[in-house]
């Protein structure tokens, strides 16, 4: 008990000595807050709910029901909906490069003062590192800078849009959030509705440049079996007639012609038939005595 009662009056007697830098120590820290709290702009976030459903094949067999889990599948949507591909959308959809430039400005080319300060150090250790003479640092840093200085307004857009954009599922759902933070809460509002827009597109437009290159694929190989088939087709023939083969095909053609003339036959039969059976009647009528002065019937008796 003493040992702790000792330790406290230590403390308290460290304390009491240097009581003036931990207070000025307090100050500073409070200072900085306080300036860093008022001097800084309120973000709005504005957030829209989105339902991500994977499309299942259809299964060939009756009674095949197994499902097909993709861990991977929220994870690579996610990415794709803070691509920068869906950013340039959005800045397309919208055109945010001329109409609210302005905003992004403040957002992400105008740092804050903490931002500055930090900037300053940067400078000051590249500074410190190109007087060291170590140019390979510098000649990377100076490549960055050069390939920013390149970017249009549209794609600095882009990237700042890219980088403010968060994604988070929703427990024991297949529902997502995604959330865009801005100065301008008419603009967050905005731009996160339409990214929801420009995620369904982006997919629509990758599902579409597959199927286009499935096709064409597809189209390629179907022309290389047909000259394929023709060559083939044409040796078979070449064959066949330096053969003499009578084919199935051959032998089906000649069964038409086989079946017209037999029905001319049956066609000419017909008519003698009938012809014989009105001689008949007329036969079946008259007289033996008549009969005879036939020239027909008459040779027929001798």
């Amino acid at each position: 008990m003493n040992e702790k009662e000792i330790h406290l009056r230590d403390y308290l007697r460290i304390i009491e000595k240097r009581k003036a830098t931990i207070l000025t120590f307090f100050i500073i820290s409070f200072t900085i807050v306080v300036i860093g709290t008022f001097t800084a702009t309120p973000m709005y976030e504005a957030s829209t709910n989105m339902l991500i459903e994977k499309s299942e094949s259809k299964p060939l067999l009756i009674n095949d029901y197994s499902v097909n889990f993709d861990p991977e599948f929220l994870e690579t949507q996610f990415q794709i909906i803070k691509s920068n591909a869906v950013a340039k959308r959005v800045v397309g959809l919208l055109s945010l490069d001329s109409n609210y430039y302005s905003e992004f400005k403040g957002e992400g080319f105008s740092p804050s003062w903490i931002g500055q300060v930090l900037n300053w150090f940067s400078d000051l250790f590249s500074l410190v590192i190109k007087l060291t003479g170590v140019n390979d640092y510098n000649s990377s840093e100076s490549t960055i800078d050069d390939k920013k200085e390149t970017l249009s307004p549209a794609e600095k857009v882009a990237q700042i849009i890219s980088s403010s954009i968060s994604v988070e599922p929703v427990r024991n759902s297949r529902v997502v959030e995604v959330s865009y933070l801005s100065r301008n809460p008419v603009l967050a509002t905005l731009i996160v509705n339409t990214v929801a827009r420009a995620y369904i597109e982006e997919v629509l437009e990758m599902r579409m440049r597959a199927s286009e290159y499935s096709i064409s694929w597809m189209s390629r190989k179907a022309e290389e079996e047909g000259i394929k088939l023709e060559k083939a087709e044409n040796s078979l023939q070449e064959y066949i007639r330096e053969k003499d083969i009578v084919t199935i095909e051959d032998r089906v053609a000649i069964i038409p012609q086989k079946l017209a003339e037999l029905s001319t036959r049956l066609t000419k039969a017909e008519a003698d038939r009938k012809e014989i059976e009105a001689i008949y009647k007329k036969i079946a009528v008259i007289t033996e005595s008549e009969a005879e002065t036939l020239p027909s019937v008459y040779l027929s008796k001798t």
